[in-house]
C-alpha cells in the first residue's frame, strides 16, 4: 500500500479513487463469504458520506499477492469537507477516515482523523477522544452509514480543541520520549524484533518548523517518523541502516492511534493537575 497524498486541493473524482485503490469499486464479496454477508459496494459509501457534505481526498489499499484475494483487500479513504478546500489559511483540517474490505476479515470502521499540511500527516485520532464506529457487513443499511457518519462529524470540534490544548503545552524531555515510546512498543510488539535506533531518533525532526517541543509537534514528529520511516547510524557498528515506510493499512491505523491516545493521556494529566 503507497499512500498518495492529494497536494491539489481538490475532491478526487471516482476516475482518480479508482487509480489509486481498484477495491473500491469491487461489486461483489470474496465468494469465501456466506450468503449473511451483506455486500455494499464501497463506492456507494463513499457517495453517501459525499451526500453528507464530505468529500474523498486520499485513498489506498492493502497490496495482495493472490489472484483470488485481489478486490476484497482493506481500502482506506480519508474525506474532508467543502471548507477545508476554500480556506487556504488552515494550517489542520478535521477528516473522517474509513476503512473497509470484502473478505471477511474486518468491518466497515470509522475514524475521525486530521490532516496537517505543513508535513502533509494525516493522523487517525485514538479512541479515547472520539470512538471509531463499526459498521458490521450484516444486515447493514444506508442509513447505518449516514448515522455513522453523524457520530463521526458530531465530534469533530473536539478534535481541533484537542489540537489548540496540544499546541499550547509545552513537554519536558521525559514525556516526549513516552510518547516516542508509544510508537516503538505498537510498531515492535516484541522487544526483540526493534532495531538498535540511536537514542530519541523518533524524536528528530525533518524540518525546521518542527522543532517546537510542544505536544502537538511533539505528536506529528514521533508519528512521521513511525509511519514513514528514516535513515540511521546503527549505535553498534556504525553502519548507515534505513527504517522502511509502513505499507500495512492495519498498522498505520494502529501506530496512529497508540500515538494519539498517549499524546491525549498526557494532555489530560496536565490539564488536570
Amino acid at each position: 500500500m503507497n499512500q498518495v497524498v492529494n497536494n491539489t486541493m481538490m475532491p478526487l473524482s471516482d476516475g482518480e479513487l479508482f487509480r489509486r485503490a481498484p477495491s473500491i469499486f469491487t461489486e461483489r464479496q470474496s465468494a469465501k463469504l456466506s450468503g449473511r454477508y451483506n455486500f455494499i459496494p464501497t463506492s456507494r459509501v463513499v457517495n453517501i458520506i459525499r451526500s453528507q457534505g464530505w468529500y474523498p481526498v486520499s485513498a489506498d489499499e492493502k497490496r495482495v499477492n493472490l489472484p483470488e484475494n485481489r478486490g476484497y483487500q482493506t481500502h482506506m479513504i480519508r474525506f474532508r469537507d467543502e471548507e477545508s478546500f476554500f480556506n487556504p489559511r488552515m494550517d489542520t483540517v478535521p477528516e473522517i477516515v474509513l476503512l473497509n474490505n470484502h473478505n471477511g476479515s474486518g468491518c466497515y470502521r470509522l475514524y475521525a482523523g486530521i490532516f496537517r499540511f505543513i508535513c502533509l500527516n494525516g493522523l487517525v485520532v485514538g479512541d479515547s477522544l472520539i470512538p471509531s464506529v463499526a459498521i458490521k457487513h450484516i444486515n447493514t443499511s444506508e442509513d447505518d452509514v449516514i448515522e455513522a457518519t453523524y457520530k463521526i462529524v458530531e465530534n469533530l470540534p473536539k478534535v481541533l480543541c484537542s489540537v489548540s490544548e496540544m499546541k499550547r503545552l509545552c513537554l519536558p524531555k521525559r514525556e516526549r520520549r513516552a510518547i516516542q515510546e508509544a510508537a516503538i512498543q505498537i510498531r515492535w510488539p516484541k522487544q526483540n524484533d526493534a532495531p538498535s535506533l540511536p537514542k530519541d531518533i523518533f524524536l528528530e525532526p525533518k524540518r525546521y518548523e518542527d522543532k517546537q517541543k510542544d505536544l502537538w509537534t511533539t505528536l506529528n514528529v514521533v508519528q512521521e517518523n513511525a509511519v514513514n520511516g528514516f535513515n540511521y547510524i546503527e549505535p553498534e557498528t556504525g553502519r548507515s541502516r534505513k527504517l522502511r515506510k509502513l505499507t500495512a493499512i492495519d498498522k498505520i491505523v494502529d501506530v496512529n492511534t497508540a500515538i494519539w491516545e498517549k499524546a491525549e493521556h498526557l494532555l489530560q494529566r496536565h490539564m488536570a493537575a
